[in-house]
């Protein structure tokens, strides 16, 4: 979100970033930082896709790897990009299904 406000038109800045403040305020509780063990899960997430000759967002690499390194379950529309990462003991599921 706050790599948005830098994008976003000057005009728009201001009111963007006190909802920013206001979600992280609301949801500190649930915001986990990336930390050392995030980045070497990420490393062997991207390791993987190469080895299956697959790909997945940056982003969305970064998130799975978090998923991972905090035996977190995967909530996502898009089942079918993290499929490939079932192996490595991803679990993935659509909230919305």
């Amino acid at each position: 979100m706050r790599f948005g406000i830098e994008n976003a038109n000057e005009s728009h800045r201001e009111i963007l970033e006190k909802r920013v403040a206001e979600t992280e305020n609301d949801f500190a509780e649930a915001i986990e930082p990336v930390d050392l063990n995030c980045l070497v899960q990420w490393k062997k997430v991207g390791a993987f896709l190469k080895k299956s000759r697959r790909t997945i967002s940056c982003e969305g690499s970064l998130l799975a790897a978090q998923c991972l390194s905090n035996g977190h379950i995967m909530a996502t529309e898009n089942l079918k990009d993290f499929e490939v990462l079932k192996p490595m003991g991803l679990t993935a599921e659509n909230p919305l299904a």
